[in-house]
């Protein structure tokens, strides 16, 4: 059990000091709110604090791309989000279009950067862009369009990360399997 409880007027990214993932009683769902993935996890990322407990994963741009979404989340915990903290490279984040794998498929993006606000409705200098999974052929057949998929993507981005001479930036993605999917369906 916790040793300490933390006084009210303590920074909650501190927490994690207090107890662990494996203390949360059964039942636990990690549901963050757009704002508390934003300003607990993934400016703390950025900026290399302490976090509190969570079930996000790192991944690396390549291992993230070069696999279908189904592959990436299939030794998870049951559900239908999953959360990863992915170093996307920067010749990568701005193009609206991310191959997946060797012709495995793509995420499309929406095109739209939403804004994110607190709860008191202040900008977080943060944004979050919808991108969709489309899978592809994998014989080179020119009358095969991509098919669109359950798949879908909530990417996460600050506005301002501290150090634009980098060559990847941290981003957020909660991974979302749509409902119409049925165990055992390729896409």
């Amino acid at each position: 059990m916790a040793e300490k409880v933390p006084e009210q007027n303590e920074e909650r990214h501190c927490h994690h000091e207090y107890f662990r993932v494996e203390d949360l009683p059964a039942g636990f769902k990690f549901k963050p709110t757009d704002e508390e993935l934003i300003s607990f996890f993934l400016k703390s990322k950025v900026i290399n604090l302490p976090m509190p407990p969570s079930e996000i994963q790192e991944l690396t741009g390549e291992a993230f791309y070069s696999k279908h979404p189904k592959d990436i989340v299939e030794n998870m915990l049951k559900g239908r989000e999953w959360f990863y903290f992915i170093v996307v490279p920067c010749d990568l984040l701005d193009l609206l279009v991310r191959k997946v794998g060797d012709g495995l498929g793509f995420w499309k993006s929406s095109e739209d950067r939403i804004p994110i606000h607190g709860e008191d409705g202040a900008p977080l200098q943060a944004h979050k862009t919808l991108w969709t999974f489309f899978t592809t052929s994998q014989v080179q057949d020119k009358n095969r369009k991509p098919k669109k998929t359950h798949w879908q993507m909530m990417e996460y981005r600050l506005s301002h990360q501290p150090d634009k001479a980098q060559s990847s930036e941290w981003v957020l993605a909660r991974v979302m399997r749509g409902k119409n999917y049925s165990v055992g369906t390729s896409y």
